[in-house]
């Protein structure tokens, strides 16, 4: 196994300064672009993937072609820049589909890599230390055609990688879930679908340690493509098993456990008579039942790639839009709430190919898309936007951050502003829990600009040093926290 720093070519996205915003009422959780830019050389450079390290670095893969094709990773810092980049040449091609950060702090990246002197490919797996270094990397697959799109990490420590694969008798593409130890030894594989081609495009490990995956099934449910969600057990046997119909030709691209346990897939659908592609999104519940399902249209040509869940208990998606006859394809992302309902969404609109392939929430609550794009003169080159959260959420008190009293009677006064539903709000009193769940029996006001969560406590001071803390929660479990100090001095001991 070869490899190689590769060197970088950067070049601001200063185009995405004349991005066509879609703005939504102020009262929910906004975000602005704070920085994007691409990274490549000379070479065909495109990314399918992006993760965020511990230490708040984002981790891109995907593949780079000049001559040959080969899986390219990169790791970029906070504000934008490169920290390292690795090239890898198994085989003539190859290239990353999915990626995922290991709870050793390491880098595990699923995609193909091609037989030599034969035209199919063979899945790909490579886990890399933090720092891009090849620890170990493995082929699977047999005389057919395979493939990884998604992966995730087990509650076991191991891996749960789906693809496709037509190694059977008919040679026709099957939906593919393979099972891995933490060393990259196969535990079992299982095959998935009908008679006609089946793909699974990700994967998920559900609160029970089952698995979900999603993908499209020809030839099901009336359609030429269906809508296709699957839950097996941890050992790969079915649990249930859905096409989700929305129109004739619908794929499911992307799903993800949400915060509140019900499990969000979106993809695309068209007609088969008007080449008109709609967001599809779907909620299901963990027995595969559909809580609902809705489309979404950015434009003529909409088509979501990937999603994410939001410390507010929101879903974030990405994909690209196209409109009218124009040949370019556009950035676009959106937030909705757990019913559906659209919060917030951009469009990044520019002369230009661009295709997001991953979303993820990032350490700081904002958000980062990555993907691809092309333009005349420059070429292809992998794209990274960051946002940032305008709306956290913060605490201040009406009294000074230290104080004194001369009674031990204390009316507290804070106040909450947030733009966002939280999960907990706590107060401590000289290192005690002294109120729990503030908001559960309140309504948050997320309209309100002067103070959503206002709280009035009346406390018995001790004597000398009170530390009094207000604590809140999101739903990723971040929180936020202030304090402030109030020194009881009675009356008796005051010097005049």
């Amino acid at each position: 196994m070869s490899f190689f720093f590769k060197t970088y070519k950067l070049r601001f996205f200063l185009f995405f300064a004349l991005a066509t915003s879609i703005s939504f009422p102020e009262s929910f959780a906004q975000y602005t672009l704070d920085w994007a830019q691409i990274y490549g050389g000379d070479a065909r450079d495109e990314a399918f993937c992006i993760v965020e390290n511990s230490h708040g670095d984002l981790i891109l893969a995907g593949h780079s072609k000049k001559e040959e094709k080969h899986l390219w990773v990169i790791s970029i810092d906070e504000h934008g820049k490169p920290v390292w980049g690795r090239t890898f040449r198994a085989k003539p091609i190859s290239g990353a589909r999915s990626a995922v950060i290991t709870r050793d702090s390491n880098i595990v990246v699923a995609g193909f890599s091609v037989r030599e002197f034969l035209s199919q490919r063979e899945m790909w797996v490579l886990k890399l230390s933090k720092d891009g270094k090849l620890l170990w990397d493995k082929n699977f697959g047999g005389d057919g055609d395979e493939s990884a799109y998604g992966i995730v990490e087990t509650f076991d420590g191991g891996l749960a990688i789906a693809g496709f694969s037509s190694t059977n008798e008919d040679y026709q593409d099957d939906a593919w879930i393979i099972k891995l130890d933490s060393a990259g030894n196969k535990i079992w594989e299982r095959f998935y679908g009908g008679s006609k081609k089946d793909y699974a495009y990700d994967i998920v490990e559900t609160s029970d340690q089952g698995l979900v995956f999603c993908g499209y099934q020809s030839k099901r449910g009336g359609g030429y493509m269906s809508f296709w969600v699957t839950k097996v057990d941890s050992e790969g046997n079915d649990i249930w098993d859905y096409v989700i119909p929305f129109n004739k030709w619908d794929v499911a691209t992307s799903l993800i456990e949400g915060l509140d346990g019900f499990i969000y897939v979106v993809g695309y659908t068209r007609s088969i008579s008007v080449i008109d592609y709609d967001i599809a999104i779907a909620k299901l519940d963990q027995d595969g039942n559909v809580v609902w399902k809705k489309t979404i249209s950015w434009g003529m040509w909409d088509q979501a790639t990937s999603l994410t869940t939001t410390y507010d208990n929101g879903i974030v998606i990405s994909g690209f839009t196209r409109s009218g006859k124009e040949m370019s394809s556009d950035f676009a992302v959106t937030k909705i709430d757990e019913n559906g309902n659209v919060l917030w969404q951009n469009i990044f609109a520019r002369k230009s190919l661009d295709y997001p392939n991953g979303v993820i929430e990032t350490r700081d609550n904002g958000l980062a898309m990555a993907g691809t794009t092309y333009m005349q003169g420059r070429g292809w080159d992998f794209a990274l936007l960051k946002f940032k959260n305008n709306d956290q959420p913060t605490i201040s008190f009406q009294q000074d951050s230290v104080a004194t009293s001369n009674s031990s009677f204390y009316e507290l006064k804070s106040c909450i502003k947030t733009k966002s539903n939280l999960k907990n709000v706590q107060v401590f009193f000289n290192d005690s829990l002294f109120l729990d769940n503030v908001i559960k029996d309140q309504k948050i006001n997320i309209q309100e600009n002067d103070c959503n969560i206002p709280i009035y406590l009346k406390l018995d001071l001790l004597k000398g040093l009170n530390k009094i803390k207000v604590v809140i929660t999101d739903f990723k479990n971040h929180q936020i926290e202030n304090a402030c100090k109030v020194y009881f001095i009675p009356p008796s001991e005051v010097v005049w």
